[in-house]
């Protein structure tokens, strides 16, 4: 975050974080109080984005990754691209039971 701070010291920056008590700390809060361009969000408890990106990324690797060898990393960059975005129409056009 010193960076941030440093290399864009006349811009609002908001950060995204997990919902970690680390984050909350006197020394995070007093970091943050002599750094007013740079705002803290938390991401819900519950309902984390992350946890979802996490989530999909196991299924990805277990599902897609494991089953195959591909001979270079443009091979694998382009199945990456094809399956999030395959993923990204099925899951916004329908809700999916993963379980």
């Amino acid at each position: 975050m010193n960076k941030g701070a440093r290399t864009y010291p006349a811009r609002e920056l908001q950060v995204i974080l997990d919902n970690s008590s680390s984050h909350r700390t006197a020394g995070v809060q007093a970091w943050l109080a002599r750094h007013l361009h740079i705002h803290f969000h938390d991401t819900p408890t519950s309902a984390s984005w992350l946890n979802q990106v996490e989530g999909f990324v196991g299924i990805f690797s277990k599902q897609s990754l494991s089953l195959t060898d591909r001979p270079s990393k443009s091979a694998l960059r382009g199945t990456t691209i094809i399956v999030v975005a395959i993923s990204s129409t099925h899951f916004a056009s329908a809700p999916v039971c993963l379980s």
